[in-house]
């Protein structure tokens, strides 16, 4: 796809500045607190759409009366009882309409029932009323979260050939029934009446097939904004990831087995550390001793997998570090297929063969993935002179074998169509030839600073089309796993990597305006001035300081340098004023007023850790203590528990403030 190039000239600050300053009262800025100078940068901002995905609707206004003028309805739901899937989607179907309408749903499970022209169902996978009704399904390929809608009559059909279909399905009927939509966890809007259910015909399925994030998302908040509703991993020794010591522990196994092992290894490396050493995925070139470790691994996933039917993965994944065994056997392989992943690749393929074996007569599929990462980031295979890539020596991964990409040192606040991207951009490709399960692991966080904004906002949109554009099939977007809430417009991430996993192709600036409108309510215009003066700011301090912002997850932007004393406490004026907005429905609509203080509270953490810790020396110490006290309290609020992604826990901070 060819790149258009746009030069976008940012004026630093300026005009954010003097209004955030104008905010509190003084609109005199110094050239200590906001630069002034105008740099022009040049950019690769191009949008690069992806083509052949499967987004057919055709939706038409029809007079069919769906909820009456009294808040009632004709229509029932009608689903298999013993599918967990339909159960789901009928009770998300049921819930949705009694909030938006007060029109209460009965949902019944199929037993026997009949399709006629007038009569007034909403039929969840029954293929018997399906073909009843003189429907098929369509002749195209829906995967496991396609689906197919269908108006016959006055009913309506939804169905999926895959377990997540119906959850897609679900949520695409009360779109254009309802205008739903849920711009944050728990959190449904609805742009339409109820009053009609319109003619549908809807041919659909998610860009990524399994849509994975890490942000504090509820169950419900998850299935309502439509990522994979169950995990697709199965824990491994209680372990997802970094789980190659839970399936092969040294503890139990090293004394007979050491050559399962890289020599780093010790045979108190227990599973739940991080020390070094790994799995050698050759055993030292012992055929005996691979045989038993192979047989080994698999006897044991066999368990594993029959202990989570409903799952469909399971990863062996190497520890989180940068070692490698180096062994004879392993340098070998090396120097034959050119990476260290060969080695992992082979060993994953000669266990997915056993497992698929073993369960493809039962009807399962199940994958195994490994990582690409630290140590095994390259794939094993070679760029040609027009620049595609073949795999080295015919290396290929096994049907039901999977690769995780994660770029780890990739710049997350450029594309990965920039030049700055173009490693990671390159082994994405090379992936691409070795395996067909491709999964993108990609990140949307500060881990060095919790409570500080990092700009993915301008790019994720870009990271998911080439993602998509390079076979993946698996996203995984992380943020802070290990806490229980995010501030610095994390919940925004949230809401457009959700919509952009189901449809690369959305405009993102679209999707961010209508987060703001209804995330906060009559506070969002407040609340966008302040993200947008952010995420300009942090553009800035992109080009301004390019050695130190670098769009990398670690990187130190709790800083001084970075931040003013007066842009700070701008944001919370402009937090004040989105409270001070929504105060109209204080006591109109209390629930709601009370859920939408609470989603701008959040905000204000950043700004008053920042102000808390950065500029202590110029607040007088009793308003300092007070400002301290009430952080804490919110903090505590929100179960925040930790400002960094290793750190156990704030008490060390509070406890340098004097307040603990």
């Amino acid at each position: 796809m060819k790149k258009s190039k746009k030069i976008l000239s940012l004026i630093l600050a300026v005009t954010t500045f003097v209004s955030l300053a104008s905010s509190c009262g003084d609109d005199k800025t110094s050239e200590s607190e906001s630069p002034s100078e105008s740099i022009t940068v040049t950019e690769d901002i191009g949008t690069h759409y992806v083509s052949g995905m499967l987004h057919e609707r055709n939706v038409k206004k029809s007079g069919r009366e769906f909820v009456k003028s009294d808040k009632t309805t004709d229509y029932s739901i009608v689903y298999d009882s013993t599918d967990n899937y339909a159960v789901m989607a009928a009770d998300f179907i049921t819930n949705n309409v009694l909030s938006a309408t007060g029109a209460k749903l009965t949902a019944a499970a199929y037993n026997g029932q009949t399709y006629s022209g007038n009569s007034r169902y909403i039929v969840l996978n029954i293929d018997e009323m399906f073909g009843g009704a003189g429907l098929k399904m369509p002749n195209v390929e829906l995967g496991s979260a396609g689906y197919y809608i269908k108006t016959a009559g006055d009913s309506v059909f939804i169905m999926s050939t895959g377990k997540e279909g119906l959850q897609m399905g679900a949520i695409a009927f009360l779109e254009e029934v309802l205008g739903y939509d849920m711009v944050g966890d728990d959190f449904p809007v609805y742009e339409k009446d109820g009053k009609t259910l319109p003619d549908m015909e809807i041919t659909e399925k998610p860009d990524y097939e399994f849509r994975d994030v890490t942000g504090q998302l509820t169950k419900s908040g998850q299935y309502g904004m439509g990522y994979t509703n169950n995990d697709i991993i199965m824990p491994v020794g209680g372990a997802k990831w970094h789980n190659s010591f839970a399936l092969l522990n040294p503890e139990l196994y090293y004394a007979e087995h050491k050559e399962w092992y890289s020599d780093t290894v010790t045979p108190d490396m227990r599973p739940t550390t991080q020390k070094a050493g790994q799995l050698c995925y050759t055993a030292h070139g012992d055929e005996t001793q691979y045989a038993a470790m192979i047989q080994t691994a698999v006897e044991k996933l066999k368990s594993i997998a029959e202990e989570f039917p409903a799952l469909s993965g399971v990863s062996i994944t190497e520890q989180d570090n940068y070692e490698w065994c180096d062994c004879a056997a392993c340098s070998a392989m090396v120097k034959e297929y050119g990476t260290n992943s060969a080695t992992c690749l082979k060993f994953c393929n000669d266990v997915a063969e056993k497992l698929t074996e073993y369960f493809e007569p039962k009807g399962r599929r199940l994958i195994v993935y490994f990582f690409a990462y630290h140590g095994t980031e390259d794939a094993p295979a070679t760029k040609n002179a027009d620049g595609s890539y073949t795999a080295n020596n015919g290396i290929k991964c096994h049907k039901n074998v999977g690769v995780v990409y994660a770029p780890i040192g990739a710049n997350f606040s450029r594309s990965f169509y920039d030049e700055e991207n173009t490693r990671y951009a390159e082994i994405m490709k090379a992936w691409k030839v070795v395996c067909d399960n491709v999964g993108l692991w990609i990140y949307q966080t500060n881990f060095k600073n919790y409570f500080y904004p990092f700009n993915s906002w301008d790019t994720v949109a870009e990271t998911y089309r080439f993602g998509k554009e390079n076979g993946a099939v698996y996203i995984f977007d992380q943020g802070q796993m290990n806490i229980n809430e995010q501030t610095a417009f994390s919940k925004l991430k949230e809401y457009v990597s959700a919509k952009l996993a189901i449809n690369v192709n959305f405009d993102s600036q679209k999707i961010t305006e209508k987060f703001f409108k209804y995330y906060y309510g009559d506070g969002g215009e407040y609340m966008y001035e302040m993200y947008e003066d952010i995420r300009l700011h942090l553009n800035t301090l992109y080009i301004k300081y390019p050695s130190e912002i670098k769009g990398y997850i670690y990187e130190g932007i709790a800083n001084s340098t970075f931040w003013t004393k007066k842009q700070l406490e701008g944001y919370l004026t402009l937090i004040d004023k989105a409270y001070d907005a929504i105060s109209k429905i204080r006591y109109t609509d209390p629930e709601k007023y009370a859920t939408l203080k609470e989603h701008i509270l959040l905000e204000s953490l950043f700004p008053r850790y920042a102000l808390c810790t950065l500029f202590a020396d110029s607040y007088k110490k009793s308003e300092l203590m007070e400002m301290r006290r009430a952080f804490k309290t919110d903090a505590d609020y929100f179960k925040y528990d930790r400002d960094y992604e290793t750190s156990a826990n704030l008490n060390s901070i509070y406890e340098s403030w004097g307040i603990l």
